[in-house]
């Protein structure tokens, strides 16, 4: 976690001093290969921790907590200074607590948690050994849907905000009750969603695609701002379904030698579904609003959110999928 949080910083500070386009590639790059070090190594920190945990479901929770309490609390004080053209403090306080954060794990290094290390080396065998593990391959595909579909939070909802709607003051807002929502409902959602489940982290998966499909429609059925409002209230709860008992179902799925290996995959698996989910959506909406038709995208997502639904209880059902859980 030192390594990646000080990478991190790093790159932050070399976005503050330089300029042209290659060096602020190179900057963002080393920026954000410190950033997914940082995220394995707290992930795998996490599944430690769980271990010694009958309810492993409260602890991913509070972790889910813990980083919108930073997003509810980031968000305005970074737009603060933005707003005053101050975009250089911002940099170098997100690279400051970066460091920081390094130093005080480093520092307490001997109370947390540590998993068995790797016996083999990392390889391209190896990542195919994981991937072969029973279970592993439907639940990426089954992430990666879930993410294609979240993805749309932050790139489509932007654009339908600001230029259909014309309020880009409303997108502030609406992020903020995102993570207030989470920060706020977390706990007692997950406990809900154990009850209807009963217990069963892959139903609870499968009934956040569901959610997502309502969150769709009722962007479509509601035009306007109380649409985009209610939307995010039913996105904001399919997000809270979803990540605890997808953490949980991941620990469950990778030995513990191969944590490292597995996390890394889940990560890649979760980096392109957003990507992917993201520029889609932002193309097809973009396309659909040049031709007047800008509103139809939410119908299209919803329709493609049940797809993907249905895959999912496809997928949970085949030989492979019945090993995740």
């Amino acid at each position: 976690m030192l390594v990646g949080c000080v990478m991190a910083g790093a790159g932050f500070v070399s976005l503050r001093l330089v300029t042209g386009l290659p060096m602020t590639a190179l900057s963002l790059g080393l920026a954000g290969v410190g950033i997914s070090i940082n995220a394995l190594a707290l992930k795998q920190l996490a599944a430690a921790a769980s271990d010694r945990m009958a309810n492993r479901s409260r602890l991913f929770a509070l972790v889910s907590i813990s980083i919108n309490i930073a997003a509810a609390v980031a968000a305005p004080v970074a737009l603060f200074f933005v707003e005053r053209k101050q975009h250089g403090y911002v940099l170098l306080a997100v690279a400051a607590l970066y460091c920081l954060a390094g130093q005080v794990t480093f520092a307490n290094r001997a109370a947390l948690p540590m998993g068995k290390r790797a016996t083999r080396a990392w390889s391209i065998g190896v990542y195919l050994a994981v991937l072969r593990e029973p279970g592993l391959r439907p639940f990426f595909a089954i992430n990666t849907f879930y993410w294609f579909m979240y993805g749309q939070l932050f790139s489509v909802l932007a654009l339908f905000v600001t230029d259909t709607l014309n309020s880009p003051g409303l997108l502030g807002p609406l992020y903020t009750v995102n993570a207030l929502m989470v920060v706020t409902l977390q706990l007692g959602i997950t406990r809900l969603t154990g009850r209807w489940t009963k217990g069963s982290h892959l139903s609870a998966v499968v009934l956040a695609n569901l959610v997502f499909v309502l969150a769709f429609l009722t962007a479509f059925a509601l035009p306007g701002i109380s649409g985009a409002i209610v939307f995010v209230v039913l996105f904001t709860t399919a997000e809270m379904i979803f990540m605890p008992s997808g953490d949980v179902l991941i620990v469950g799925l990778i030995r513990e030698q191969n944590r490292a290996v597995g996390y890394s995959i889940f990560a890649i698996s979760t980096a392109m579904g957003e990507a992917l989910g993201g520029g889609a959506g932002v193309a097809v909406y973009r396309w659909l609003a040049d031709h007047g038709h800008a509103h139809q995208f939410w119908l299209a997502a919803a329709i493609l959110a049940a797809a993907f639904y249905v895959i999912t209880q496809w997928l949970r059902r085949t030989d492979a999928g019945k090993h995740i859980e």
